[in-house]
């Protein structure tokens, strides 16, 4: 017997009454004869039901405009639905998207008092008064993303100066390639429901006693981050040291901070749950700021490195320590190796054990400068012998004018570091470069550079059988 159920909108009085009972059964057409559905109107449901309905219809993620509001057309249906509607704003997620460029003053006075967004962009020439009007109903402003040349904020910042104690999401971002800094008593230098900060290009030196109050952190991204946005990484990770919640770090520098004296850290702060570190800056810095964190459930991590002119003159030793101390980064089946116009990468990551993946780049420019910083980083720092498949690929298409010589033995010794890869996949543009150097290798010590592999594979079309540099891989196979 089938048991579906129709549901018809709600009616009026003056309107059609529901559908009587039919014998049909339009999900089920074959059943015609047995089948008995039961069409209800809409207005029957209980609230219950309803509220599942809407909570449905809601996206609790939105973020465009039109789907934080897609609770807006449920309440001018009837007053039952929106008694529903507003007798769950928790549940539903009730809120506000205000715009510093859209007047805002009808809107506040039309709605009941639900938690504002606070979402656009700010220009020069915009007035902060609609902006000034939002931020001072501060008790509700629960989400707050403003990118624009003239922030942080202009006049509107004097009332950003107390504690905001809805605020859940912060995203700050200026355009300006210097831009004015927030003051320590931003915020009232208190967030206690924060999830979520963000700033772009924004100064921000009262940044650790902000974070002190933010023990709800999850998710901390500061990019582009200015010469006077400085912090020492004592006294950042002092204040990520209370962020039990925090699952992804990302620190961006727009320039090398100046170089602080290494000590050995007497103890290490513990990020329970992180999972995503990304980390751009110069070289001594990041070293010494990994030296203070332990990450047991760190599963993915990216490095970029300024100072790279000089990278392989300088100690890093306590990158080793840190990736041998986090599990998660152990046993990372695959490696791709890129060298692109302006930097050199290795990605190692699997797929076998859950998604993990450790990312390093390089930035420079001459391909014999990007294989031995490479060679040097993958030497000191990188588990790579469990890397069974190996991917090396070269981006020629933007500058095919490259200065690309690279000695045939810097090749060897950047593959030797792969000693258990089984399958090794060469791009068309990486080929001119790897099948001599592997051809320098027959009739001599070959276990010493991929002394395991099993396959190769040449995406590299434009080769015809008998050129030299296939026959030179061809000889490194068959020997």
């Amino acid at each position: 017997m089938c048991a579906c159920r129709q549901v018809s909108p709600p009616y009026s009085s003056t309107d059609r009454p529901p559908m009587p009972v039919t014998p049909s059964c339009p999900t089920h057409p074959e059943l015609t004869n047995t089948c008995r559905c039961q069409v209800t109107s809409i207005d029957e449901l209980p609230d219950e039901v309803l509220l599942e309905i809407f909570d449905f219809c809601v996206d609790e993620d939105a973020f465009e405009k039109e789907d934080v509001e897609a609770w807006q057309p449920l309440v001018h249906v009837c007053q039952r639905w929106r008694s529903v509607v507003f007798g769950s704003p928790r549940r539903l997620n009730l809120r506000l998207v205000c715009k510093p460029g859209t007047p805002v003053r009808d809107k506040l006075d039309v709605w009941p008092p639900l938690p504002l967004v606070i979402r656009g962009r700010i220009f020069l020439t915009d007035p902060n008064d609609n902006l000034i009007t939002i931020l001072k109903r501060r008790d509700r402003v629960c989400q707050i993303n403003l990118h624009g040349v003239d922030l942080p904020l202009g006049k509107a910042m004097a009332t950003m100066q107390e504690p905001f104690p809805e605020l859940t999401e912060l995203v700050l971002g200026s355009y300006l390639v210097t831009a004015r800094g927030l003051p320590d008593s931003f915020l009232g230098g208190s967030a206690p429901r924060l999830r979520i900060l963000n700033l772009h290009g924004i100064p921000f030196p009262g940044l650790p006693k902000l974070l002190l109050s933010a023990t709800h952190l999850v998710d901390l991204r500061l990019s582009k981050i200015p010469h006077s946005g400085y912090t020492s990484p004592e006294a950042l990770i002092a204040a990520l040291s209370t962020l039990t919640s925090l699952r992804s770090l990302i620190l961006i520098f727009q320039s090398s901070p100046d170089q602080a004296i290494r000590h050995p850290p007497p103890t290490r702060s513990l990020l329970p749950v992180l999972n995503t570190l990304a980390l751009e800056g110069g070289t001594e810095y990041l070293d010494n700021l990994v030296a203070r964190i332990d990450a047991p459930r760190l599963n993915d991590l990216e490095i970029i490195f300024f100072n790279q002119n000089a990278l392989d003159t300088v100690d890093t030793p306590q990158f080793t320590q840190f990736i041998s101390r986090t599990p998660m980064l152990e046993a990372l089946e695959k490696a791709y190796v890129a060298f692109q116009v302006d930097c050199a990468g290795v990605n190692l990551s699997s797929q076998t054990s859950g998604h993990k993946e450790l990312k390093v780049k390089i930035p420079c420019r001459e391909l014999n400068r990007q294989v031995s910083s490479l060679k040097w980083f993958c030497t000191l720092h990188l588990p790579l012998s469990t890397s069974e498949d190996l991917y090396i690929y070269r981006n020629m298409d933007l500058q095919p004018d490259w200065e690309d010589h690279v000695e045939n033995i810097l090749w060897l010794e950047l593959l030797h570091l792969f000693t258990g890869v089984k399958n090794l996949c060469l791009s068309k543009d990486i080929v001119p470069h790897i099948g001599p150097a592997l051809q320098e290798l027959v009739g001599g010590s070959m276990m010493e550079v991929l002394p395991i592999v099993q396959n190769i594979s040449l995406e590299a079309p434009g080769i015809r059988p008998g050129e030299p540099v296939l026959e030179g891989i061809e000889e490194f196979i068959a020997a």
